[in-house]
């Protein structure tokens, strides 16, 4: 197969060839997950494209042809939801008096101003006391007062962990190509040190002769 063909094959799956820096002179395997993380890989060029998926899935990613790559934090976070879904509640007729009893459970709890319940209370809570099913309360509490707002905090630490995460990549990036660019020069001058010593040989043996 040919390098090209590799490079091809790979990109299907999410894993792209590129060169790190302008003056980068090897080139590594990038694996970009959804939420924005990294992973680089410093693969030769005739590496089977297969390889690279088992080797990224046996290390906790997600890959899949024609796909985006799932990184394992992200990989173990679709799980814990999955596992957190539960079975379909059954529906439940719902008589004026029960409405309004629930209207006024998540009314005492929640607060209009933020669009949020009270520290302490969620649907989950309302619907235990109750002894509702939850999708019954987020119904109603859904018809009443529309949907929940985001807590600030959370969007204010989601906003710096994304910046964080983009100021790590940039730093990964850089790293990697000088990395590339010093690794470039010890070759080069290890070479140079062959070559040498293969003069310095070959000067022996003539003068020997």
């Amino acid at each position: 197969m040919t390098t090209d063909r590799h490079v091809e094959i790979a990109g299907q799956f999410g894993i792209e060839k590129r060169r790190l820096s302008p003056t980068a002179k090897r080139p590594f395997w990038v694996i970009t997950c959804g939420c924005g993380h990294k992973l680089v890989k410093g693969w030769k060029n005739n590496m089977p494209p297969d390889q690279m998926v088992k080797w990224l899935n046996q290390q906790g990613w997600a890959i899949a042809q024609h796909e985006t790559p799932t990184c394992p934090t992200c990989k173990q976070e679709q799980t814990q939801m999955n596992r957190m879904k539960t079975k379909p509640e059954e529906d439940v007729n719902l008589d004026a008096r029960t409405v309004r009893r629930l209207f006024a459970a998540i009314e005492a709890v929640f607060d209009e101003a933020t669009l949020r319940y009270r520290e302490g209370h969620s649907d989950a809570t309302v619907a235990r006391d109750m002894g509702l099913p939850l999708t019954t309360v987020i119904e109603v509490r859904k018809e009443a007062f529309g949907e929940l707002a985001e807590d600030p905090e959370l969007t204010e630490i989601r906003s710096e962990a994304q910046a964080l995460l983009g100021n790590i990549a940039g730093i990964e990036e850089r790293f990697l190509g000088m990395l590339s660019e010093q690794l470039d020069g010890v070759r080069e001058t290890l070479q140079k040190l062959i070559g040498r010593t293969e003069e310095a040989e070959l000067r022996l043996m003539t003068q020997r002769n």
